[in-house]
């Protein structure tokens, strides 16, 4: 009984191909079959023709249902794509590297609308720096460290781009400050010389006494570009309302004018010009009350 079932089922196939090959072939859906299901006391022929065009019905379905879902697939691709070009809220995202006056840095940004990118950033930096005042040196070490968060605005849907923002800063230099033995120098317009045994040195402090400032900075180049781009070099030019820096200098050893020699950590008189000339380098830091924010970086898009 199985042997007659098997030969049946090769006579069918053999029939159908050679029925397709002297027909042209048509799409026919799964309905244009007439499935009958098998019955025990059906010939063994008419059972397997019933089984193999279910088999047939069945596998030309499949392919069509494949290929009706490829364009409903490629459909959600290309809207997946049209909202990060347009801007869609947190549709992607964007990672970039920095360097900038308030250091080295790295952000991230993603869209919140297709004008508007949300941004934040983090800075830091270390490195000495010298300079005189009046002939003393003064030699610092300078410690930045910063996070800023801020929206960027682009009117005109290009790359120029205004963005305020909240700074949160710790920015501070210290050190030392020294005067060569032997050589002249000034506190609050009197002249001394240092003394070659003893000589003045002391140390110096820049400080903030704010740490949360208003930013506002304007620049090129959108770092979530919206035509498609992935890499781009962000430029940025503004400032961060820090208020004044406030210095502090403290000096020790022997320093000498023309009425003898004093120690200049003990003497009230050159405390008063020590005093005084650390008033008059406040006032003129005061008339900077913020920081300067000039960045170059490169970013890109996912």
């Amino acid at each position: 009984m199985l042997s007659t079932k098997l030969a049946a089922v090769i006579i069918a196939i053999a029939l159908y191909r050679t029925s397709a090959l002297s027909q042209t072939p048509q799409v026919t859906s799964l309905m244009s079959y007439s499935l009958q299901p098998i019955t025990p006391n059906a010939p063994p022929l008419d059972n397997a023709i019933s089984s193999f065009s279910l088999y047939k019905a069945l596998s030309e379905s499949s392919l069509s249902n494949r290929s009706q879902s490829l364009p409903s697939l490629r459909e959600k691709t290309n809207s997946r794509q049209k909202d990060k070009l347009q801007g869609k809220p947190f549709s992607t995202f964007a990672v970039g590297i920095k360097a900038s006056t308030l250091g080295a840095g790295i952000e991230a940004a993603t869209p919140l609308s297709s004008s508007l990118n949300l941004r934040a950033s983090g800075n830091f930096i270390d490195w000495g720096y010298s300079f005189n005042i009046d002939g003393i040196n003064y030699f610092t070490q300078i410690n930045f460290r910063s996070g800023q968060i801020g929206v960027d605005w682009f009117p005109f849907h290009g790359g120029f781009h205004i963005s305020p923002g909240i700074l949160y800063f710790k920015n501070g230099l210290s050190g030392i400050a020294k005067v060569p033995p032997g050589q002249a120098f000034q506190l609050n317009n009197t002249s001394y010389i240092n003394s070659v045994d003893d000589p003045v040195s002391g140390t110096a402090s820049v400080t903030y006494s704010q740490h949360i400032a208003p930013s506002l900075t304007v620049g090129f180049s959108n770092i979530i570009p919206r035509n498609g781009k992935h890499f781009n070099i962000p430029f940025e030019v503004g400032a961060a309302y820090t208020r004044a820096a406030y210095m502090n200098i403290q000096l020790d050893g022997t320093a000498c004018t023309v009425q003898g020699c004093f120690n200049a950590a003990t003497d009230p008189d050159t405390q008063v010009n020590l005093q005084s000339e650390i008033k008059q380098i406040n006032q003129d830091v005061k008339k900077i009350p913020v920081f300067p924010i000039l960045s170059l970086g490169l970013a890109f898009r996912f």
